[in-house]
């Protein structure tokens, strides 16, 4: 299992000729105005995945699902698009606070790596 991508019509003015491959799964809502968009790429960004292809997946080398098993996935939706919206706006907050501890962590190694080889100079 690979990782998932949001494309939308930004990701589309600025790449506006993308190519997938086969092993590649598009998911299109068919409710557009009943699940939010960055509901359902928390969801799918979330440890669901990883416990469903813990139990579906097929192949040794390169483990992956089937389009039919994926679509026997059931995710919780929560009844509102207002409630749906709170929570993707969350999940993308958090991922954000993450990202930029990342960044002042890995600064942090830099100069660590840099005061240490400054010492035994």
């Amino acid at each position: 299992m690979g990782n998932v991508a949001y494309y939308n019509e930004s990701v589309h003015n600025k790449y506006s000729s993308i190519r997938i491959n086969s092993a590649m799964l598009i998911l299109r809502p068919l409710k557009r105005n009943e699940v939010s968009d960055s509901y359902m790429e928390a969801v799918l960004r979330g440890n669901i995945l990883d416990m469903f292809m813990k139990k579906n997946h097929v192949g040794s080398a390169q483990p992956h699902i089937t389009k039919r098993d994926f679509s026997s996935l059931k995710v919780n939706i929560p009844n509102t698009f207002e409630e749906q919206q709170k929570i993707g706006a969350f999940f993308q907050s958090l991922d954000d606070t993450i990202a930029l501890h990342q960044q002042a962590l890995d600064t942090l190694k830099l100069l660590k790596k840099s005061l240490l080889q400054k010492m035994f100079v």
